[in-house]
């Protein structure tokens, strides 16, 4: 797993657009709707000025 920086969560897509955090590519993933929830909820009470990262297995496709 790599830790990725999440940039755009879209609820109605049900996706979410990751950036990697030591080669900055980006990859854009369609987890189950329970986690663009959590992470739609978990953004929504963080303040601007701080990011979200999150684990990812890119060969896997699991967040963690």
């Amino acid at each position: 797993m790599e830790l990725y920086l999440v940039k755009e969560i879209d609820v109605k897509e049900g996706s979410i657009l990751l950036q990697n955090v030591f080669n900055q590519s980006e990859v854009k993933v369609y987890p189950e709707e329970e986690m663009i929830l959590s992470l739609s909820k978990l953004a929504e009470d963080t303040p601007e000025s701080e990011d979200i990262y999150i684990n990812f297995d890119k060969e896997g496709g699991q967040l963690g």
